[in-house]
């Protein structure tokens, strides 16, 4: 089973390497911040992504699709795996 979660989802021993665009359907994945319209970003790579705010430990997306992206992530959330 593929985890996008992971560093190497796919178990091999190559080093992964950060998608080329963000966001990127495959791996971005947020939740709702429990305030105002803000989503925390719950990618893996959220460090190397132009749209991902920092404020003190939480890492918050910014991206004007993140509705989207949070549908998708709660649609990935309800299937079972």
């Amino acid at each position: 089973m593929r985890d996008t979660n992971l560093p190497n989802p796919d178990g091999s021993r190559s080093l992964p390497r950060p998608p080329k665009g963000f966001p990127d359907l495959a791996t971005c994945l947020v939740k709702k911040a429990g305030f105002a319209d803000y989503f925390d970003c719950l990618s893996f790579w959220a460090s190397y992504c132009p749209h991902m705010l920092t404020f003190g430990s939480s890492r918050f997306c910014r991206h004007s699709s993140a509705l989207e992206i949070f549908a998708r992530s709660e649609d990935k959330k309800d299937k079972p795996a």
